[in-house]
């Protein structure tokens, strides 16, 4: 059973589908996450900033 060169090269072809994806991941998922860390920066500041006891009353 001798494999043929198309056989043989099917899993290692770049097609134009995978380039195309490759480069939407490789441009939104860096902007994604810096854009969900800066959203968790601001949650963990608002959090820092008012605490959830208030702490006036005790003493």
């Amino acid at each position: 059973m001798a494999k043929t060169k198309s056989q043989k090269n099917m899993w290692n072809t770049v097609t134009p589908f995978s380039k195309t994806l490759a480069m939407i991941l490789f441009v939104s998922l860096p902007i994604i996450a810096f854009i969900w860390g800066m959203n968790i920066g601001f949650d963990m500041q608002r959090a820092l900033a008012h605490p959830a006891v208030e702490t006036s009353y005790i003493r």
